[in-house]
């Protein structure tokens, strides 16, 4: 790793995000600390400053179907960060990602274009150029159908997963990320990202039948 080692690399990484280490040693605040330290090696292994600062401002400009895989995985997230104790704050949370995908997959659904046809709603950003790797996505008449189809699947599958009691946190962890996985295989316009969102749907499957 090109980052200083030891002190120093945390007296940096003390600089650069405003806490000290030390503080708090125990716990999640030593969890996130030791994720912060992981996070800046592998920075400076795959991300220059100039391509992670275009993806960063990419984010901000993102069309509704990169936002129908993102809210499941932002809710995937969110959940990490919940007791699993509050089972109905996770139904909640599971409940608003899955109906914000279902949303905006009918928003794309009512709004598509069909004079035009051809992909539409898409979103690129160049990744690893050398490789032919970017993030792309987008619709066409076929696909559009399957992502409202896919929307009204998964919303519906978080409604009758009331019934869920055992290890609920991470049952909508998985099934959130299964969704995510779903709608990024009928939007991938890349090859490579075909395969990471088919893969994204199909490990969630072991757990979610082995154990539920």
């Amino acid at each position: 790793c090109p980052h200083p080692a030891g002190g120093e690399r945390d007296r940096i990484l003390n600089e650069k995000f405003w806490f000290s280490f030390t503080a708090c040693p125990d716990g999640f605040c030593a969890k996130l600390c030791h994720g912060l330290r992981i996070w800046c090696c592998c920075h400076s292994l795959f991300f220059n400053d100039e391509r992670l600062n275009a993806l960063v401002s990419n984010m901000f400009s993102l069309g509704p179907v990169s936002w129908i895989l993102l809210s499941p995985v932002l809710g995937a997230c969110c959940l990490f960060f919940v007791p699993k104790d509050k089972p109905k704050l996770i139904h909640a949370i599971g409940m608003l990602a899955a109906s914000t995908s279902l949303l905006l997959s009918a928003y794309v659904f009512f709004n598509y274009d069909r004079s035009a046809a051809g992909y539409q709603f898409v979103d690129r950003i160049e990744w690893v150029p050398a490789l032919g790797i970017s993030y792309h996505v987008g619709v066409d008449g076929i696909s559009s159908v399957l992502l409202l189809m896919t929307g009204i699947l998964a919303f519906s599958g978080v409604f009758v997963s009331c019934s869920v009691t055992s290890r609920v946190k991470e049952y909508f962890i998985f099934y959130l990320l299964l969704i995510s996985g779903c709608f990024g295989t009928f939007c991938a316009l890349n090859i490579f990202f075909i395969y990471f969102f088919y893969e994204t749907a199909v490990v969630p499957v072991f757990p979610l039948i082995g154990v539920w």
